[in-house]
């Protein structure tokens, strides 16, 4: 695998984490996707809507994370899958970044 794939594959896996994350910071509120792209607009990651959406929906396939729809915004919100993966209580999954358990 070349530089550039393996870069974009490390992104890819850090923002469907940090997405996780930041649903699991809220628990019980749905959180909008302009909240979600604003915690997720560092410098280092520039996360464009689409590419929110496409990874958003990735999550919600693997039950993580559910995604509701208001006036044409989606709204994201965690599961109880979701919270006991960003806990660490189930077998990690390989195509999301979460970081080795420091405990």
């Amino acid at each position: 695998m070349n530089q550039h794939l393996h870069i974009a594959d490390a992104r890819r896996k850090n923002i469907r984490w940090r997405i996780l994350a930041v649903c699991d910071s809220s628990r019980d509120i749905r959180l909008s996707e302009q909240i979600v792209l604003q915690v997720l607009s560092e410098p280092d990651l520039n996360v464009s809507p689409a590419e929110l959406r496409k990874e958003a929906s990735f999550l919600a396939k693997k039950g993580l994370i559910q995604i509701d729809t208001d006036k044409g915004e989606q709204l994201f919100s965690i599961t109880a899958y979701g919270v006991e993966y960003v806990e660490y209580d189930v077998a990690d999954i390989k195509s999301i970044g979460r970081p080795p358990k420091y405990f």
